[in-house]
């Protein structure tokens, strides 16, 4: 490992920047998890069970129509923001920021009727102001994930995602516990107006920093649209299909057993969590990273850095199934209740995917810093129709059981079509496979 991340270092110094925005990212991921779990404490507690129901399904709907709303558009703007910055390229860089915003804010406020109606005609809205503070609440999110995303593109990666990991949550909770404080009581349209004022100063506070330190442009501010159209729809096609690809199980398994089996694969699943800990972190702090080396041309440094992430996903991955292993059983029913036992079988199944996806690292990064977006989606594509066949076989034959094997599938089929495309179309292998011919190549060099 020490040799590995030696293999790092050069004038940019890329290994000291990785490992700082690692620990720096870990720390603002775990101080997040747990404000997310304070004020999802805060709100079963203030609302009571009916009125959290409320909450959480107008929240879903907020989440689906942000998704759809912000599209790929995020993922671009970190991307290209990064090469801009590389080329010192300003004036493309002041006509992606505009090109980005108008394009998010003219979704998001589309986004936000569909929203709204959504909440109004589920029968779940008491009031208009339910309504109102969901379709607030859209454009929000999506403004604070583009001004989070354009901030990790021009290199301030930790910093970047502390508005939704961090400032987000922590203002929500503030407000929650002042409100409850000084009423007493609270209801959904209450809790759903401070979690959209929370956003709202964050979406603001986003701006702010992001007008603060983006370059000014020294000539007329140019645009390529038709390429970022064409680059955005295969990312916006992606981050659906992940919504689909992490809903779509429990979705199936709900039409074809009873209750306690899936509220059995509900615990294996949310158990599942801090599994995928370590590679959602790096697929966070790669793709900025990976965008500038892919400009530059430095493809030995872009291995080095797949080969890093695939190396520490797979170390962080296999200790914590291990964990699993041995304390799962008794830390269900510790957390959960001696009902719930029987989640261990399928977690341990489910733990199987999360080390698939660890072995095979960040390709999606090295693909989105290629420009081979398109490949992404398709991984995806292929891997969701090979779960739903799966799903449709061995759901109802296995339960939970069953539906956890068919995750295995269709993660392994998802992976493998990135790790092909990503050998075939970047030159680059992204596996943890490689690091040993690493190790070979940096040894013959060192003699």
């Amino acid at each position: 490992m020490i040799r590995l991340v030696s293999g790092l270092r050069s004038r940019n110094s890329l290994a000291r920047q990785l490992a700082g925005a690692v620990i720096g990212s870990a720390g603002l991921r775990l101080l997040g998890m747990g404000l997310s779990f304070l004020s999802g404490v805060q709100l079963a507690r203030y609302l009571g069970a009916e009125q959290y129901g409320i909450y959480g399904y107008t929240m879903a709907a907020v989440g689906l129509a942000g998704t759809v709303a912000a599209f790929g558009v995020p993922a671009l703007a970190t991307r290209e923001s990064a090469m801009a910055v590389v080329r010192e390229d300003w004036e493309i860089l002041a006509g992606l920021t505009r090109w980005s915003f108008g394009v998010v804010v003219a979704l998001s406020i589309i986004a936000a009727g569909i929203a709204a109606a959504t909440v109004s005609l589920s029968g779940h809205a008491q009031d208009n102001a339910t309504a109102l503070w969901a379709a607030l609440t859209v454009p929000f999110s999506c403004l604070m994930l583009l001004s989070g995303a354009f901030l990790r593109g021009l290199g301030l990666i930790v910093a970047g995602q502390s508005l939704d990991t961090v400032l987000r949550p922590a203002l929500q909770c503030t407000l929650l516990a002042v409100a409850f404080a000084v009423w007493g009581h609270m209801e959904a349209a209450t809790a759903l107006g401070l979690s959209s004022v929370a956003f709202g100063i964050t979406a603001a506070g986003g701006l702010y920093w992001l007008a603060r330190v983006i370059p000014a442009p020294a000539g007329v501010a140019r645009q390529d649209a038709k390429s970022w159209i064409c680059a955005a729809v295969p990312m916006g096609a992606t981050n659906i299909l992940r919504g689909l690809d992490a809903q779509l199980p429990l979705l199936v398994l709900g039409a074809v057993v009873q209750g306690a089996a899936l509220g059995t694969f509900r615990v294996a699943l949310s158990s599942l969590v801090l599994m995928t800990f370590s590679y959602t972190l790096l697929g966070i702090i790669a793709p900025p990273i990976a965008a500038r080396l892919h400009a530059e041309g430095d493809r030995r440094r872009l291995q080095m850095l797949a080969s890093t992430c695939a190396l520490f996903t797979v170390g962080c991955t296999a200790m914590l199934a291990a964990g699993l292993y041995v304390y799962g059983q008794w830390l269900i029913e510790l957390l959960f209740g001696i009902e719930y036992v029987d989640a261990w079988a399928p977690l341990m199944v489910l733990c199987v995917s999360s080390l698939i996806s660890a072995a095979f690292g960040v390709s999606v990064a090295v693909l989105y810093a290629a420009g081979e977006e398109r490949f992404v989606t398709m991984g995806f594509a292929l891997g969701l129709i090979t779960g739903i066949a799966l799903l449709a076989i061995l759901a109802p034959l296995f339960g939970a059981l069953g539906a956890a094997w068919a995750m295995v599938g269709s993660v392994s089929v998802r992976e493998l079509v990135l790790y092909a495309s990503c050998r075939r179309r970047a030159a680059i292998d992204p596996s943890v496979f490689a690091v040993p011919f690493i190790l070979l190549r940096n040894r013959s060099r060192t003699k």
